[in-house]
């Protein structure tokens, strides 16, 4: 591609292998966080924070370029351009590197496109003290992850025009309404902009003390709106990144169970561990086989 390195082109061999066996392959793609090449490019257009009275690069787990500059859009675009014009991929995941904290982004680009939004000049301090700014903040950053990733979109249909988009969404979005802040993400808008919704329901993750309680009340606020279940995707957690432990295969089932059972009509898993079979296939199979009578160990 004309982006980033590549070492060997593995990926559009490994795609082409899957194609032929009926599978249909989506490109788990990063939407913010890559490393250009050019380091002075990688510093003048990370992500920024507002924080102790200063704007500073951003501190989250992530290493973020800001969607506020055409050069990191640009960028970014051909990077998907290039993948789809060489691979067969049947669509996209957008990364769950797409979201701004409620602290994020105060880069000059972006701080300069929101005073034009609004009309007049602003105190950073302003956002935090005044809940109407706060809002207005929160739907600026959201709608343009959304524009950016609609570019991205573009640059993949070029060459691959029946592909379909899919976009991870962080569960407390849904659990607690006042997470959009915190992420610059709505379940709502991303039913309006992709084919599918991919729910993180990471109980262990979010340190849950009981998972299958916490999977039952996360899908019954996707289930609140019913025409939405068509597009949403329930992605399990099968690994504890705190214990550094696979999740028990019969805990992973229940909670399957639990999401269906509330009405969930799409399930995945992440991750997977295909040479020592975890999660357990025979045990997985029940819930996630499309055969009516799978065959188990």
């Amino acid at each position: 591609n004309r982006v980033l390195p590549v070492e060997k082109d593995i990926f559009s061999h490994a795609v082409h292998q899957m194609i032929i066996r009926g599978f249909q392959v989506y490109a788990w793609m990063p939407t913010l966080s890559i490393v250009l090449p050019d380091g002075g490019l990688n510093q003048r257009y990370r992500v920024k924070e507002y924080a102790e009275g200063k704007v500073r690069t951003s501190t989250s787990w992530y290493h973020r370029l800001t969607p506020f500059s055409d050069e990191v859009q640009k960028r970014l675009c051909m990077l998907y351009e290039d993948l789809a014009f060489g691979s067969q991929i049947n669509g996209i995941l957008f990364q769950d590197d797409a979201y701004l904290t409620d602290r994020e982004d105060f880069h000059p680009l972006a701080w300069n496109h929101f005073q034009e939004a609004v009309g007049r000049s602003l105190t950073m301090d302003e956002i935090s003290k005044d809940s109407d700014l706060q809002r207005q903040w929160t739907t600026f950053k959201t709608r343009k992850l959304i524009d950016f990733t609609g570019e991205l979109k573009k640059s993949v249909l070029k060459f691959r025009p029946q592909a379909r988009f899919a976009r991870n969404l962080y569960a407390n979005v849904l659990i607690n309404p006042r997470s959009q802040t915190w992420f610059a993400q709505n379940y709502d808008d991303f039913h309006n902009a992709y084919d599918h919704v991919v729910v993180m329901a990471y109980p262990q993750l979010e340190k849950a003390e009981q998972p299958v309680a916490w999977i039952r009340a996360l899908a019954a606020k996707a289930a609140a709106s019913p025409t939405f279940l068509e597009k949403t995707i329930f992605k399990l957690q099968t690994y504890d990144w705190h214990k550094s432990a696979w999740v028990d295969d019969s805990l992973l089932l229940k909670e399957m169970r639990t999401a269906l059972a509330v009405g969930v009509r799409h399930l995945a898993y992440y991750p997977d561990n295909l040479w020592h079979d975890r999660p357990d296939l025979g045990t997985i199979m029940l819930e996630m086989s499309t055969q009516t009578s799978p065959k188990v160990k």
